[in-house]
Order: structure tokens, then sequence, then C-alpha cells
């Protein structure tokens, strides 16, 4: 019988600090639903180094393509029946966790992929909170895998633990990050015949930004080695100086903001909705806070608008900036990734 066994590409959990480093908690930085996570998808090689003070250089990460993850409500998306209590979906790319989030805890009560279902028979505790360097947990559930359109079902035992084993500095392409919390997640799939899979998933936090900011994905090998299967980073999140600055002084005119595609290619759509009649700047920054291409200057009634950007987004390179509307003193801001 053919094993499956689906790696779970779970980057979305959250983070907040005390005393400088950062903590896992839920109720400030949390799944919530409607809350995006664009990501570039990366080519990598090694997790770096476990302990205090770490410094991970991974500031040369190539740009693979993009990864998209997003939360919403699960009751639109016909859980299966046994995640029927969940609160919580997470997507990625075509992976559906359906969860049961809350102050204390974070479960995961069944995952899909198209008509394929894995089920726990106890949920699988994906985060306890709150979660700081040198805290660790480890569960063990029965399982099992089916498709709902036959009569395939397969059992197994799931062993996993989740551990805070590092903190420090994080390089990544364009930004340096400081008290960087770095968690590992360990999940073993035990099959009758006692055919094991491990995978293991290192993922890091920062305090400034509600989901990882770096996600590697590994399988482990019967020797130990860890064999690359997926990576993502996220390297616009904490806004430099001159865009935090502008953030504070307010929203001004312009009173909300939308972007989309996001991840985008050929076209770039902005809508926004003004308060009043002013003058307004559209402009995309890279993650040091430089200009990078004013893609509008006038001055507009107030009102809703939607400007769409094709000829002035061609040239730009693939990766990660900030789009910026600034009306009247006031800036609305929001990540936004180009692909090629």
């Amino acid at each position: 019988m053919k094993r499956l066994v689906l790696v779970a590409t779970t980057f979305l959990f959250a983070a907040t600090a005390t005393f400088g480093q950062t903590v896992l908690k839920e109720k400030t930085h949390g799944l919530l639903p409607g809350n995006p996570n664009p990501m570039i998808e990366t080519e990598f090689s090694t997790p770096g180094a476990a302990g205090e003070g770490v410094v991970w250089d991974f500031s040369a990460l190539p740009q693979k393509a993009a990864f998209y993850g997003h939360v919403e409500e699960p009751i639109t998306y016909n859980p299966p029946v046994e995640a029927a209590k969940s609160n919580t979906l997470l997507i990625e790319d075509n992976l559906e966790a359906f969860m049961t989030t809350n102050a204390n805890e974070l479960r995961v009560l069944a995952n899909r992929v198209g008509t394929f279902v894995r089920t726990f028979e106890k949920p699988v505790l994906k985060m306890r909170y709150p979660f700081a360097y040198g805290d660790r947990f480890a569960e063990r559930t029965p399982a099992s895998i089916y498709y709902t359109n036959s009569d395939f079902t397969q059992k197994f035992v799931l062993d996993y633990s989740v551990e805070a084993d590092a903190y420090g500095t994080l390089l990544l392409p364009g930004t340096t990050l400081k008290n960087v919390l770095r968690v590992v997640t360990t999940h073993s799939y035990i099959y009758d015949n006692n055919y094991t899979s491990t995978v293991v998933t290192y993922r890091w936090y920062v305090k400034s930004h509600r989901y990882p900011v770096l996600s590697l994905i590994f399988e482990k090998r019967n020797d130990g080695t860890l064999y690359p299967l997926k990576g993502a980073y996220n390297a616009v999140v904490e806004a430099p100086e001159i865009l935090a600055k502008a953030e504070k002084e307010g929203k001004g005119a312009v009173t909300t903001l939308n972007l989309y595609p996001n991840p985008f290619s050929a076209e770039l759509n902005v809508k926004y909705t003004l308060s009043a009649r002013t003058n307004v700047t559209i402009a995309l920054y890279n993650a040091q806070g430089l200009l990078v291409k004013t893609l509008l200057q006038q001055n507009q009634e107030e009102g809703a608008y939607t400007s769409t950007f094709t000829n002035e987004v061609q040239s730009i390179p693939a990766g990660m900036y900030v789009l910026r509307v600034e009306a009247n003193g006031g800036v609305l801001s929001q990540q936004v990734v180009k692909v090629q």
C-alpha cells in the first residue's frame, strides 16, 4: 500500500516580547482570520545552530517563488466531519489545516489537501501560550489518513514535539532582526510496519510581526541528516525608521488600503479611500526604507479609488516591498510581493 505523508508547511504562528526577548502569545499575535502572510519561497541548506545569542546569516537567500498563506473562518470551507468544531482555518498553497485556538493553545483537528484528509484521535497541540526560549512540550496521538472519494484508509501514530531551542540575531536579505526566537517542531509518522517518516520545521519569530519571518522544513533521514524540503521568508517585517515615523503621524485623509493581487506580477491594483480632497502619493519602498518607485502623484477628490499599475511595475525586480499611500500628512502602508 502506498504510504502518503503530508508535509505540514504551517508557517503561521504568533510572537510578541517580554524583557526584550520574543515570547509567543495568542492574545496579540495569534492566528487571525483575514490576516495574510505573503512570503518568498527560497532554497536553503541548513537551519543553523541552537542556543543563546546565535547569529543566523541567511542574508543571501535566493528568491524562488511567491508563497502565500492566510487565515480564514472555516465554516465556509466545508470542514471534514472530524473538524466540525474548528474555529480557525490556515490555508497554505493547497493545504487546509482546521484548528481550534484560544488564549492557552492552538490545536489541529484535521488537515486536507483536495480529497486527502488526515485526522487525529486527539487534536495535535501546535502551540502552547505563552511560549519562550527553553520551553518544550511533546505528545503522541493515533491518527489516520483517508480519501473522501474512496475506501482508502491508513492508520498511523504521530509523535511530535515543539521546542524553543534558540534566540539571537537573524540576517535576512536586506534586513537584520534582533531578539529573534527560533522554534523547532518535529513530527514523526509511525506506520504499522514500523516505517517512520520524520519532518522537522524551524521557524523564526520577532516581536513586531504576527507570523514567522523565516520557515525551513526538512525531512530527517535515518542517519540523522536533514534533507531540505521547503523554505520561505519575509524580510519586510520591521518598518524602517522612515516608514515607522510616517505611520505614527496618523491616517490623515486616507482611511482604507487594500492591494491585490498579492503577490503580483504584471499588474498591481491599489484600492484606497480618501476622506477629503487632497494630494495623494503612492510609492513603493524596499526593506531598507529606500524609495524604489513613485507610482502616482496627483490631487484627488474625496471618495473611493482603485488605481491599476502595469507599466509602472514591470521593471521592478522580484522581491518584497512596502507600498505607502500618503495623503494630507497621513500614511497607510502594506507589504506586497513582486514575482517574476
